[in-house]
């Protein structure tokens, strides 16, 4: 397991802040964000998290921390992601992962029966929709 150091942190939290500033939606959040993440990094707020899922959690705290947003997070690899200047929506290779990691959940589909009464019962523990690039595959005739 790599270890985060104080440098891997502050390259994480300029990148971070170099994405938020070029892609979210409301340009003045985003500086907010991004200002609190620099705060939370100079007073200290990081000098112990060692780990990266560690980090991440704390990172996404402090991001909704702003807004409350729930649709900005901070997802945890071990592996180098593709190092793209652009979304990660729109790198071929992340998609690719995606599609697969879609179809091993089975699209987010857990269970389906029939119930007594002829009710129907459908788990579904996530949503993969288009916006990801993910899309959902036509059910084969």
């Amino acid at each position: 397991m790599q270890q985060l150091d104080t440098t891997t942190r502050q390259e994480i939290i300029q990148h971070l802040s170099k994405k938020l500033r070029k892609y979210y939606i409301f340009p003045d959040v985003a500086e907010q964000i991004c200002q609190r993440l620099q705060n939370y990094l100079e007073d200290g707020e990081y000098a112990d998290i060692t780990e990266g899922e560690f980090f991440a959690y704390a990172l996404t705290t402090h991001l909704q921390e702003v807004n409350q947003d729930e649709h900005l997070w901070v997802r945890w690899y071990s592996d180098p992601l593709p190092d793209d200047e652009g979304s990660l929506l729109q790198n071929e290779e992340r998609l690719v992962e995606l599609r697969q990691e879609a179809m091993l959940d089975n699209y987010g589909f857990h269970k389906v029966e029939r119930l007594p009464g002829n009710v129907g019962y459908v788990a579904i523990r996530t949503f993969i929709g288009r916006r990801g690039g993910v899309g959902i595959r036509p059910y084969p005739s």
